[in-house]
């Protein structure tokens, strides 16, 4: 058994707990069993076969590692990443939210293919509600585990570009004064653009790209406060750096979060490269 998904009446009414609890009490059952979520039918789910007559231990279900380094929109989770997560503060996890995608085709059909498009929260106490699409494209930017993820950003009026992002540090540093804790998050990254006008200017691209990373990252943060879920898991860095602060502040693993507990988010980008630009000549008539 490589991978489980659990359906959304799995995930609800603490009906999570008890089934993980019933999968590892035996002892044939090994914690590297991947695990998704899902509000589509399991079975149309389970039916989806890899695109070009692949085996289907390289799907993306059964080896999400494989396509780890080409792009992370959500981060992987094994039986080991999940019972940790439920066991440390701030006891939640995401899970990553699998559907079917139907934009691959040939000229006899239209092809199917499994996608990941968000997470589901699970906490100790139940079911918290999925993240999905656009609201959670802050996550990939907040964590190490990225190898490659992309973001598309405006240029003008009627111009956007896409970026790919790289090679991705994150640093969350707990400040704490008084009984108030905020937290200064640092990112630092590589990035290629993937084709440019020449007439844009390297700082401004760097500035916009910016401003859209800073954004697509708070967006996911209030969508998650919305659902009272620490989605970056902030009740966590202040766990392993500040444990006493940590259990003056905090209830059933979390402390209490706000829109203004990130009071800092830096972004930096090392490299700027560009793909191939516009072609121009090379003989004047």
């Amino acid at each position: 058994m490589t991978y489980i998904i659990f359906s959304e009446e799995a995930m609800k009414d603490r009906n999570t707990v008890p089934i993980i609890d019933s999968v590892l009490r035996y002892r044939e059952t090994r914690y590297q069993i991947w695990t998704y979520c899902t509000q589509d039918p399991i079975k149309d789910i389970l039916l989806v076969t890899p695109i070009l007559n692949k085996p289907l231990t390289t799907s993306k279900l059964s080896n999400p590692l494989n396509a780890e380094d080409k792009e992370t929109f959500v981060k992987p989770v094994d039986f080991r990443n999940l019972v940790i997560g439920l066991n440390e503060p701030s006891y939640e996890i995401g899970i990553p939210y699998v559907t079917i995608s139907k934009n691959w085709g040939t000229k006899d059909r239209q092809e199917q293919e499994t996608a990941f498009i968000g997470i589901g929260i699970l906490s100790k106490n139940g079911f918290k509600g999925f993240i999905k699409n656009d609201d959670a494209r802050g996550t990939q930017w907040m964590h190490d585990r990225t190898q490659r993820g992309e973001t598309t950003f405006k240029l003008d009026e009627n111009d956007y570009l896409t970026a790919t992002l790289e090679k991705i540090k994150v640093n969350i540093k707990p400040i704490v004064k008084n009984v108030q804790v905020t937290f200064d998050v640092e990112i630092t990254l590589n990035a290629r653009i993937n084709g440019v006008k020449t007439n844009v200017s390297e700082e401004e691209l760097r500035k916009k790209l910016i401003k859209e990373v800073k954004k697509e990252i708070k967006t996911t943060y209030k969508e998650a406060l919305g659902k009272d879920i620490d989605i970056y898991r902030l009740s966590e860095h202040l766990y392993r750096k500040n444990v006493k602060v940590w259990k003056k502040l905090e209830k059933d693993g979390k402390i209490p979060l706000t829109p203004s507990s990130i009071s800092k988010l830096e972004i930096n980008i090392n490299q700027l490269k560009f793909g191939r630009k516009t072609l121009t000549r090379t003989i004047n008539e």
